[in-house]
């Protein structure tokens, strides 16, 4: 039942040239560490033949394998602009991209963290 369990809220932080997750846990934020223990993890994909890898470990595997590797990937976003812009705030982002000489096909709403409860 909803209520009767403790929440835990997170965040995770989308970067373009890292990301990192925070959790409000014993009334303070805990910096999660991914598996090689950084609080940081770069965006990177890394495919093999037997596996996929993601972050730092892709970021070695994409030295070995550029072919297979996927890095930047949020660069490849054209627009992003934020949940609260009403519709005339998003034509004008769009058009400043245009103006900017990006190939603007479409743009999405979206927020750089979001926060979610978890249930133990």
């Amino acid at each position: 039942m909803v209520g009767t369990e403790e929440c835990n809220p997170i965040g995770i932080d989308l970067g373009t040239t890292y990301s990192c997750v925070a959790v409000w846990h014993h009334d303070h934020i805990e910096i999660i560490v991914n598996d090689q223990g950084y609080t940081t993890t770069p965006p990177q994909i890394a495919f093999t033949d037997i596996d996929s890898l993601v972050g730092e470990a892709a970021s070695y595997q994409a030295m070995k394998s550029p072919i297979n590797s996927i890095f930047d990937s949020k660069r490849l976003i054209v627009i992003t602009v934020p949940v609260y812009f009403n519709d005339s705030q998003r034509q004008a982002t769009k058009d400043a991209g245009i103006t900017a000489g990006l190939n603007v096909k479409k743009h999405s709403q979206g927020t750089n963290c979001f926060s979610h409860c978890l249930w133990p």
